[in-house]
């Protein structure tokens, strides 16, 4: 074989190498992102079962983050992409509430948004 059929053939090779590692990582990243999503909504879940009388079992994405120790951006991300997390738009102490709730809502609000004062 000639110099040239041998960088031909690596190059083969690489390629095959590059499409195989790029699915393997997608596949680590996309199973890493299911992990955190049931990680916050078994959260959620106990929260809601183990909540008291007092207690609405709603929480803030700061609370979330200190919890389970991630962003608030995948927090955020993470409750858009299940089907058993409701958004709770809430008062200006709480911008928004993050609760666990049985039934699938499709991502919508509950309630509607308060009007916007101008």
């Amino acid at each position: 074989m000639s110099a040239l059929q041998w960088l031909g053939a690596a190059a083969n090779v690489s390629s095959i190498a590059t499409a195989v590692i790029a699915a393997s990582a997608s596949g680590w990243y996309l199973y890493q992102r299911y992990k955190k999503r049931l990680r916050l909504e078994n959260y959620l879940k106990t929260a809601k079962e183990n909540a008291g009388p007092m207690d609405s079992a709603q929480r803030t994405p700061l609370q979330l983050m200190v919890a389970l120790g991630l962003t608030e951006a995948e927090i955020v991300d993470l409750s858009f992409r299940s089907r058993c997390i409701r958004r709770v738009a809430g008062t200006m102490e709480r911008v928004m509430g993050l609760e666990y709730s049985a039934e699938s809502t499709g991502g919508r609000l509950e309630r509607p948004l308060p009007p916007i004062a101008q």
